[in-house]
């Protein structure tokens, strides 16, 4: 997950995780980007209107920072891509209202969210979609969020701070500057330390590992595939003969004629 390590001065600097990474190179090219989303049915009452709750959530966004920043890369030197604070931030271009086609049902809803779930995001990796015109008059909520920004855990977290206001902290200063070049290449640079103290743990965890998995097969017994009567494995004798080569525990063919 993300590691945030607060610094002399008031800017924190809060950084991609080892697994974010990975996930943020998987979702380039070809790949499907990693999301994790929700679909929430809302049964409005009296009054209610997409409108007010959109204005609402748009304040509520105040009081979880990570809604409100973006991913950047650092020059070469300076560790992972950092989260900074979005000077240009606009909650209308992460919260919109869309139409469900009709008939309004779970299936028409499902399309919906499969197509907010593989469309593009906002810089902050994020976006909520009210959507109206299902049955019955309810009102649904789709949320998708980047992996990088939080995992499956991490989103229920951040869904339960915006809905409960005794897990909202009060809106913080905003927005942060950024980090400087500085104080990121002292932090990578005391990231990369720590881990090479952490390089003995790694390599004893590593031996017990082997340890417990057991002596390790012969090479005779991994292409043989059957210990003992030298019978080798279809894979091994193709292999074999490839080479000109009799594999071993079976007869030359003769070239005697009859």
């Amino acid at each position: 997950m993300n590691t945030s390590r607060p610094l002399p001065a008031a800017a924190v600097i809060d950084r991609a995780g080892p697994a974010d990474v990975a996930m943020l190179a998987m979702g380039t090219g070809d790949w499907l980007p990693q999301r994790a989303g929700a679909v929430l049915v809302l049964e409005p009452g009296p009054g209610f209107e997409v409108a007010q709750a959109a204005a609402l959530l748009g304040e509520w966004l105040r009081s979880v920072p990570r809604l409100r920043r973006r991913l950047v890369r650092v020059p070469l030197g300076c560790g992972r891509p950092v989260w900074v604070d979005d000077p240009r931030f606009d909650v209308r271009l992460h919260v919109r209202e869309l139409t469900c086609p009709a008939p309004g049902g779970q299936r028409a809803l499902l399309d919906v969210a499969a197509t907010v779930l593989t469309g593009p995001l906002p810089p902050s990796r994020w976006t909520a979609v009210f959507v109206t015109g299902l049955k019955g008059g309810a009102v649904a909520l789709i949320v998708v969020m980047d992996h990088v920004l939080a995992d499956g855990i991490g989103g229920l977290a951040l869904l339960a701070a915006l809905a409960d206001p005794d897990r909202r902290p009060a809106p913080a200063c905003y927005p942060h500057p950024p980090p400087s070049l500085p104080r990121l290449a002292a932090d990578a640079f005391a990231e990369r330390l720590r881990a090479l103290g952490r390089a003995g743990t790694y390599w004893r965890d590593a031996r017990t590992a082997l340890a417990a998995a057991g002596p390790r097969p012969s090479r005779r017994a991994r292409c043989c595939g059957r210990p003992g009567d030298g019978a080798p494995s279809p894979s091994c004798e193709r292999i074999w003969r490839s080479c000109g080569r009799q594999p071993t525990g079976t007869a030359a063919p003769s070239t005697t004629p009859s």
